[in-house]
């Protein structure tokens, strides 16, 4: 049992890595008119009337979310290898359940960074929002308007899935580790 619950939080793991890595390369936003583009939590870009766009704050965002695709690389490397490692080397088992267990509890910690940043790029993507057709003395002036494409993958920035996948990545992390150190001192 305690073999299967380790597994199952490995796959966890890794489900939850990949989660990380798409959320964080994955385009959220496309523009299509005066500024055009794409803006994604690892980068961005824009560009208005054929000039490249730099935004300060979608640059911090950039240096922001290095933990992110970090721990993401961390959750799905230590769910594969763990995985064959506790299947083929059962000494290792308590190593691999630490390290699990230290992936999840970052999850949980970063699950907020998750969050603010999501918030961060949808409000600097409503400021993208630029609708440049006037009504003066000579009439209807239209120098063009942006378009705002939200994907799917905003979506997934919110707080409810970031913490669905966050607690029960860490709860049954915590269950595998607490029934195999009940295991192993019954034995």
């Amino acid at each position: 049992m305690g073999t299967l619950l380790l597994i199952a939080s490995l796959v966890l793991s890794a489900i939850y890595g990949l989660y990380l890595m798409y959320i964080v390369l994955t385009p959220l936003y496309s523009f299509r008119g005066v500024v055009s583009g794409e803006v994604a939590v690892a980068w961005y870009k824009l560009e208005m009337n054929g000039e490249k766009i730099h935004l300060s704050t979608l640059d911090t965002i950039r240096i922001l979310a290095f933990p992110l695709y970090t721990l993401g690389f961390f959750s799905v490397t230590i769910g594969i290898l763990g995985s064959l490692i506790a299947v083929r080397k059962p000494r290792l088992k308590q190593v691999i359940m630490e390290m699990n267990l230290a992936a999840a509890l970052s999850a949980i910690i970063y699950s907020a960074l998750i969050v603010q940043l999501g918030r961060l790029i949808a409000r600097e993507a409503s400021h993208l929002d630029i609708d440049l057709v006037y009504t003066n003395n000579a009439g209807l002036v239209n120098f063009g308007q942006t378009e705002i494409y939200k994907h799917a993958a905003t979506s997934l920035l919110n707080p409810g899935p970031v913490l669905a996948i966050t607690t029960l990545y860490l709860v049954i992390t915590a269950i595998a580790l607490i029934t195999e150190q009940r295991t192993a001192n019954t034995s």
